[in-house]
């Protein structure tokens, strides 16, 4: 089987279902996969490492998150995320996200909001330093796993999730890499913000300071997603 080889993702404590959901939709946002692309079950299970049916699984999650659709008598794609969903998604995450990080801040033990400060200041310190792209993306997501982790809403927590995932694929496609970047630093300098609030168990403010986060980093991705796209379009 597949299944006992472990090399979908380096957390294995992740229960593998998720763990190869979680690759995947990396890969899709990546675009090692690009919209419009073809999923084959036999590519992925050599490329993740898994069984059929653990690919066949995932691919019906992804398909629930909105992220691949099946064609009858084709098979699956990757659905592509243009400018009005990416919109539609910058709402959704202005309404949820700041909810569920002021829940985690009220609702945490303390070596759980501890370990939160610890992941912020260390993607915080690696955006400092001049760190890639690709680590900067690892310690971000480290975060938000704290964050929109147990102690938050799971219906809420994942449609947050799904979200992150979708703004990922756009974010790839339609920004340069150096507004990627600007956008990562940015993002590690607004929650460097959230560390007192959280040590301080402080929810309502954690709340608001995610809700200015969340509408300035909405404001400036679309705005770098035009920018982009009038760069594209006259080269």
């Amino acid at each position: 089987m597949h299944d006992e080889v472990g090399t979908v993702g380096e957390r294995q404590d992740e229960p593998l279902p998720e763990r190869t959901v979680r690759r995947l939709g990396e890969l899709i946002a990546d675009g090692v996969h690009p919209p419009g692309s073809r999923l084959s079950h036999g590519e992925l299970m050599v490329e993740l490492g898994v069984s059929r049916a653990t690919i066949r699984a995932a691919l019906a999650t992804l398909a629930g998150l909105g992220v691949i659709e099946f064609i009858a008598g084709h098979g699956a794609f990757v659905v592509d995320v243009s400018e009005d969903d990416a919109r539609q998604l910058c709402t959704l995450r202005a309404e949820i996200q700041p909810l569920l990080v002021g829940r985690f801040v009220q609702r945490a033990a303390p070596e759980e909001l501890a370990l939160a400060a610890q992941a912020i200041r260390r993607f915080a310190g690696l955006a400092q330093e001049g760190a890639g792209i690709e680590q900067l993306r690892e310690a971000c997501e480290e975060v938000y796993e704290i964050l929109l982790g147990s102690r938050v809403s799971w219906v809420l927590g994942k449609v947050v999730r799904t979200e992150r995932l979708r703004l990922a694929i756009y974010t790839r496609r339609r920004l340069s890499a150096e507004d990627q970047l600007a956008r990562l630093r940015r993002g590690a300098r607004s929650l460097e913000l959230l560390v007192p609030s959280i040590l301080g168990r402080d929810g309502c403010a954690a709340r608001r300071l995610c809700e200015l986060s969340i509408a300035e980093d909405s404001a400036e991705m679309l705005r770098a997603s035009a920018r982009h796209a009038l760069t594209s379009s006259a080269a």
